[in-house]
């Protein structure tokens, strides 16, 4: 976008009207970017948008009691001077961010034609979606979704949502308890990682900081006291006159400034909790070179490592120099980083220019309105977005890949060619294949790891060369794989093709489905292929036959809707069972000649087993959970209907294209005997392991099957001894 032409001028009527209402003086350079003249002699859009945001949020206030106008203001001052931003077009968006959201006569085209297409744009990305047929958990989610596809085009439309969480973090006191936690818990989960991503380092530790202070007020007072003590310990003002000094015989002035760390560094997102002893050290130091030269950074780094043999105390950690300079990160971070120990503790120094130290401050707003100097950082800024806002798996895991971009550079590996590539920790082999080319990580086989062969589930650590070896196909893959990966880019990946996976065999479902829905009719499968048919698919706004049965088969239509519409025309089909749009009276059957573990699932609520007794199948977009018929808890679900539960049909006797192990929990029997019970059954399926369970009293057991007959006689043997046959995972080949 190019930024309008403008010159000072006379405070505006309007603004001088609004400041008799507002506070204006505490928002400068809004109301000076209002008070700028277009050379052209075009309105100011700036000024337009304030007045219009004026107009249609007349009336509203805040919890605090403030007119609402005053929070757009903010979010404009924050975006103008905090981040140093001063588009036209992105002001005036951040002026408006709410309008579409909050006024009901509104929509996005009503932004477009007063303001143009690229606020309208940013407006749309920062406007919630509200879809009262979804869950609040999934409504938030799909809100996350839309708000990071569209910003992986415009990531504009995240500056401004960070800026307007900075806002409502700042005014959130005047929000009950349970709210102010609930708003605190989203911001480190999602924007505080966000704008870590963006490059928006002083930006995240703000977010970071009033976040753990909502969460864990009485923690963070004490931690906060206990790093302000350390920042004026006698050990810090030591090391830091190290430091100085050890760099004097350098040609340029240097300072050394410490940073005590964020509250962040001692929170677990895991367990949730903030502990003073998470953290590996409380203070970081920063030597910042007064040269233009980034090679005197090197010289710098000779000095500090010849530290530890001139002084008792000091020491460098082996191999612990981290090359930012000659490897910069992708938001053109640069600086060289070492660890060094005193009397014990490791403290992490880093050494930079003056120039260095501005983008460590300011990251990639230094350069934000000049698109060709950070083109590269966009593109991949675009592609991290875009594979998290298309990630089709659950709420939670779309979280935990934002939260992951915290960690998005703690390994850095390298290709046999000697290119870098920086990963999150705990990163595999699967990651860094996507991160080098998607079709690299589609095909991956397995790789060479500094020479030694390994699978494509290996985890890697810092400065591994490694050499990815590939299918001519694209590879299988499983769901736990999914879960070992830690980019985006792989779980969306393989979350594609586990979705994939799952449509096909939901095709074929709904496609078995429609057919007994048919043949109670008295209807034959020819009917898929008229042209009633064809205009049904059309009506529905369904691109294939194929995609209609896969909507069937993971409850997304329901058969009652198609047999609805041909009743109209066969009145034979309404005489004969009752056909509404919202269910079938008749439950439909699934025939089970095979399992697979990323499709089906035996619920935990009332422990199923394969080829015992009758069984139920719950539909949908993940595949068929499988519950014991008698159980009650499936039908708690969201949307309960007939048309959602299929009865299973064991097919004894195919054999299973691949034997699958089973890991077996036996309760309350030994490993002696089970061995008796086992020594029973004719021919024995194959045993891989049998062990005294490590939780609880029982047997673990590893048994291998190759279809459901061999499984029902195992399972029958222990139903008969009265003890409890649990399944803990299965699927795994060998």
């Amino acid at each position: 976008m190019e930024e309008e032409n403008i010159e000072s001028s006379p405070t505006p009527p309007f603004i001088k009207q609004l400041g008799k209402e507002l506070p204006l003086k505490k928002y400068p350079c809004v109301i000076s970017l209002c008070s700028m003249k277009n050379e052209d002699g075009s309105d100011n859009l700036i000024l337009k948008a304030l007045a219009f945001a004026y107009e249609h949020h007349a009336g509203q206030v805040r919890k605090s009691g403030e007119p609402y106008i005053i929070h757009p203001i903010a979010v404009a001052e924050i975006i103008a001077d905090t981040m140093g931003l001063q588009d036209p077009e992105l002001i005036a968006a951040s002026l408006l961010h709410d309008i579409v959201e909050d006024v009901s006569s509104l929509t996005t085209g009503s932004i477009e034609k007063r303001f143009g297409e690229n606020v309208a744009k940013f407006v749309d990305g920062c406007t919630k979606l509200k879809m009262m047929s979804l869950g609040q958990s999934l409504n938030k989610d799909m809100t996350y979704k839309k708000l990071i596809s569209m910003a992986s085009e415009s990531p504009e439309i995240l500056l401004i949502k960070i800026a307007d969480r900075i806002h409502n973090m700042r005014t959130i006191g005047f929000l009950k308890l349970h709210k102010r936690q609930r708003i605190a818990h989203e911001t480190l989960e999602v924007y505080a990682p966000l704008a870590e991503k963006l490059g928006l380092f002083s930006i995240k530790r703000m977010l970071f900081e009033m976040a753990l202070k909502h969460s864990f007020p009485k923690k963070s007072k004490k931690l906060s006291a206990k790093l302000k003590a350390v920042g004026l310990s006698d050990e810090v003002k030591e090391i830091k006159a190290r430091l100085l000094s050890v760099c004097s015989p350098l040609p340029y002035p240097v300072k050394v400034k410490e940073r005590i760390k964020n509250l962040y560094a001692f929170y677990n997102d895991k367990t949730r909790t903030l502990d003073f002893d998470d953290a590996e050290n409380l203070v970081d130091f920063t030597v910042v070179l007064e040269t233009k030269e980034e090679q005197d950074c090197y010289q710098a780094l000779g000095l500090i490592n010849a530290l530890g043999r001139s002084n008792l105390y000091f020491s460098t950690v082996p191999k612990s120099i981290r090359d930012y300079i000659a490897n910069p990160k992708i938001n053109a971070y640069k600086s060289l980083h070492v660890r060094l120990t005193y009397k014990e503790k490791r403290y992490l120094v880093k050494i930079r220019t003056a120039y260095m130290e501005r983008i460590a401050r300011q990251g990639v707003l230094l350069h934000w309105e000049d698109h060709e100097q950070i083109r590269e950082y966009r593109n991949t800024l675009k592609e991290i977005l875009q594979s998290i806002g298309e990630y089709e798996g659950s709420p939670t895991s779309r979280k935990d890949l934002i939260r992951q971009l915290i960690e998005d550079d703690k390994v850095f590996v390298y290709t046999p060619r000697g290119d870098i590539h920086y990963l999150p920790e705990g990163s595999i082999v699967l990651d860094f294949a996507y991160k080098v080319h998607t079709t690299l990580g589609d095909r991956c086989r397995y790789a060479l790891v500094n020479k030694k062969k390994v699978s494509s589930a290996h985890a890697l650590s810092d400065g591994d060369e490694v050499k990815i070896f590939t299918y001519a196909h694209s590879s299988e893959i499983t769901s736990d794989l999914e879960e070992k990966c830690k980019t985006a880019k792989a779980r969306s990946a393989l979350n594609k093709k586990l979705q994939r996976k799952r449509d096909l065999y939901a095709e074929k479902i709904g496609r078995n489905i429609m057919a007994q829905a048919l043949g109670d009719h008295g209807f034959q499968e020819e009917l898929f292929n008229s042209s009633a048919m064809a205009d049904f698919l059309t009506y529905k706004g369904f691109e294939s036959l194929e995609r209609f049965f896969t909507s069937i088969g993971q409850f997304r239509v329901m058969p009652g809707e198609l047999l609805w519409e041909l009743a109209e025309i066969h009145p034979a089909i309404r005489q004969s069972r009752p056909v509404t749009t919202n269910g079938y009276l008749k439950r439909f059957v699934l025939t089970l000649a095979e399992i697979e573990r990323d499709v089906h699932k035996f619920s935990q609520c009332c422990k199923p087993l394969p080829g015992m007794g009758p069984c139920v199948g719950v539909l949908s977009v993940n595949g068929v959970s499988i519950h014991r018929s008698h159980c009650e808890k499936y039908k708690e679900s969201r949307g309960y209907s007939h048309e959602k539960i299929v009865d299973i049909k064991w097919d004894n006797e195919t054999r299973w294209q691949k034997s699958l192990l089973f890991h077996l929990n036996i309760r309350r029997l030994t490993v002696e005997r089970t061995i008796q019970i086992l020594s029973s059954i004719q021919p024995l399926p194959r045993i891989h392991d049998m062990t005294p369970m490590k939780r609880g009293f029982g047997t673990a057991l590893q048994v291998m099957f190759h279809n459901f007959g061999q499984a029902q006689q195992l399972f029958s043997a222990f139903e008969n001894a009265d003890v409890t046959v649990e399944i803990e995972e299965y699927g795994k080949i060998l």
